[in-house]
């Protein structure tokens, strides 16, 4: 583990934090989230997803899931969360500017 105070320290804090937390925003915000990922198909590109709670609206056949995602601590939490709802995903760790995605991946 890291020294407490370092940057990875607190991202490994903030990413338990959210993971633990974050439930009273997400039953607020479940049936706004169904609405407006209900009809999507093809590839998702979700920019920052944190510890996957959005992992949940895009199990629908016809989705392609990848993900950029900053933090290195919210790996751990999305992959189980993706494991748990049988999904594979397509993460990649980074900034959203450069893109570590190719021009013609999210076609």
């Amino acid at each position: 583990m890291d020294r407490i105070g370092s940057p990875a320290f607190r991202q490994w804090v903030f990413a338990w934090a959210l993971a633990r937390r974050n439930r009273r925003y997400e039953q607020f915000a479940a049936n706004y989230k169904e609405r407006l990922f209900t009809n999507l198909s093809g590839v998702v590109l979700e920019i920052g997803p944190g510890t996957g709670a959005n992992l949940r609206y895009f199990t629908q056949p016809g989705i392609r899931w990848m993900g950029v995602e900053p933090t290195r601590s919210m790996e751990p939490y999305l992959e189980k969360e993706a494991k748990r709802l049988g999904m594979q995903i397509d993460l990649r760790t980074g900034l959203a500017h450069p893109w570590p995605v190719e021009d013609q991946q999210c076609r």
